[in-house]
C-alpha cells in the first residue's frame, strides 16, 4: 500500500515539474525550433548509422518498442479524450486534413512494404510468430474491429433516424457525378478479368457451394 502511495506520489511529482517545464517559454522556443528543424529526410540516414555504427544500440531500441508503443497508444487515448468536446469538430477536422496533407505518401507506402516484407520472413520463418499473430488477430484485432463496425453502424442508424433522406441524397450525389460510359467499361473490363481466371474462379465457387450445401443439410 505504502509503495502504491510511493509510486503515485513520485508521478505526480514528475506530471508537475513537466507541467512547470512546458509553461517555461524558453523551452516551448526551443521545443517549437526544434520541430520546426526537423528535416525528415534524415530519418533514412540516421536509421543506416544506428544499425551499422552500433548494432547493440537498435536492438536497444527494438527491444524498447513495445514501452514506446504502449506510451504512444496512451499518450493519444488521453489526447483524443482531452481534445473530443473542448474543440470544434470543424477545426479538428481542418488540422487532421492538414496533417493528412503533410504526410509523405510514398515514404509511408515504402515503409508498409518494407515492414510487410520482414512480417512475411518472420512468419516463414518462426511458427511461434505465427501462432502469437493469429491470437492477437484472433483477440484485439478481431474485437476492436467488431467495435469499429459497431460504431460505423451505430453511427449510420443515427444520421438515418435524424435525417431519413440524407443517405439517400448521398447515393444520389455520389451516383449523378458517376461517368456512366466510363463506369460500364471498367466494371466490364473487371467482370472479364475476374472470369478469364476461369480454373481459379471455377475451383471457388463450386468450394464455396459444396461447403453451403454441407453446412445446411448436414446437420
Amino acid at each position: 500500500m505504502s509503495e502504491t502511495r510511493e509510486m503515485s506520489a513520485i508521478d505526480g511529482e514528475k506530471g508537475s515539474v513537466l507541467a512547470e517545464i512546458i509553461r517555461t517559454p524558453l523551452f516551448k522556443d526551443m521545443f517549437n525550433s526544434y520541430l520546426s528543424e526537423i528535416d525528415p529526410r534524415r530519418g533514412a540516414a540516421t536509421a543506416k548509422v544506428i544499425i551499422w555504427e552500433d548494432p547493440q544500440l537498435i536492438l536497444s531500441l527494438l527491444a524498447s518498442i513495445p514501452v514506446m508503443v504502449n506510451w504512444i497508444i496512451a499518450f493519444l487515448g488521453e489526447l483524443g479524450n482531452q481534445t473530443s468536446g473542448k474543440f470544434s469538430p470543424h477545426l479538428v477536422k481542418g488540422f487532421m486534413a492538414n496533417i493528412w496533407e503533410d504526410i509523405d505518401k510514398d515514404a509511408m507506402e515504402e515503409c508498409v512494404k518494407s515492414y510487410g516484407r520482414l512480417i512475411k520472413g518472420l512468419l516463414d520463418e518462426s511458427p511461434e510468430f505465427q501462432r502469437a499473430l493469429l491470437e492477437v488477430i484472433k483477440g484485439p484485432v478481431a474485437i476492436g474491429t467488431g467495435k469499429g463496425i459497431n460504431s460505423a453502424v451505430k453511427y449510420v442508424n443515427d444520421i438515418n433516424r435524424q435525417d431519413p433522406m440524407f443517405l439517400k441524397k448521398v447515393f444520389s450525389g455520389v451516383v449523378s457525378t458517376i461517368e456512366g460510359k466510363e463506369f460500364v467499361e471498367a466494371s466490364t473490363s473487371l467482370v472479364n478479368a475476374a472470369l478469364d481466371q476461369k480454373p481459379p474462379l471455377v475451383s471457388w465457387v463450386w468450394h464455396l457451394l459444396k461447403m453451403r450445401i454441407k453446412r445446411k443439410f448436414g446437420r
